[in-house]
């Protein structure tokens, strides 16, 4: 890969609760993949991971991300669709956004710092 266009991955926070079936949520939390590049200079991302533990079991869940979504303020988001796997006879869904990046502006010897904004309020 040219070291110019290394500099620029990204990657987006993920994190949030699930619905609530069989009488109990999880919460999620990880970093999607590094952009994979679409026409147009669009991206979007994979991720997969685990829920978190509770009532005695977890549920792991993968997916892609929906194409990015360019904010006024120069970040970008991505929309988080996906459904659990199955158990203890049920499933749980997850219909959110990622926390929004803003790439870097310059490209450079250095590693890209990418900034993330993270509203608190939005968490629960």
């Amino acid at each position: 890969m040219h070291e110019e266009k290394r500099n620029l991955m990204h990657l987006h926070v993920m994190i949030g609760d699930t619905s609530c079936d069989k009488g109990h949520c999880h919460l999620f939390t990880g970093t999607t993949g590094p952009e994979i590049e679409m026409a147009g200079g669009r991206h979007y991302h994979e991720f997969e991971g685990m829920t978190s533990f509770d009532f005695g079991h977890w549920h792991s869940f993968c997916g892609q991300t929906g194409v990015n979504n360019e904010l006024p303020d120069g970040f970008h988001t991505h929309k988080i669709t996906f459904t659990t796997d199955m158990v203890k006879e049920h499933r749980h869904e997850v219909d959110t956004f990622n926390v929004p990046v803003k790439e870097p502006e310059h490209h450079s010897d250095k590693p890209a710092r990418i900034k993330a904004r993270i509203n608190p309020g939005r968490l629960r």
